[in-house]
C-alpha cells in the first residue's frame, strides 16, 4: 500500500487466528457473535488489510456479521 501506513502480515495471521478460534468456540454455545468484537489497529494499511482476510473467510450466512475493524483514529 502506498499511502505510507504500516501493516504486519505476521499480526494480521495472529489476529484472525485468535477471531477463528474465539468465534468457533462460541458460535457453538452462542456466546460470542463476530459483531460482539472489535479489532483495533494503530495503522490504516493494518485495517484494509484485516478487513480483506476477513472478508475472504467470513461466512456472514453462518456465523452472522462480521467483527468491525477500526483504526485508533476511527474507534
Amino acid at each position: 500500500m502506498k499511502s505510507g501506513s504500516w501493516f504486519n502480515e505476521v499480526e494480521i495471521v495472529v489476529v484472525l487466528d485468535v477471531i477463528k478460534t474465539l468465534t468457533k468456540a462460541n458460535i457453538a454455545a452462542d456466546n460470542l457473535k463476530g459483531k460482539d468484537i472489535t479489532i483495533l489497529t494503530p495503522y490504516r494499511a493494518q485495517q484494509v488489510r484485516i478487513q480483506m482476510q476477513l472478508r475472504n473467510a467470513w461466512k456472514e450466512e453462518t456465523m452472522g456479521p462480521s467483527p468491525e475493524v477500526c483504526s485508533i483514529d476511527g474507534y
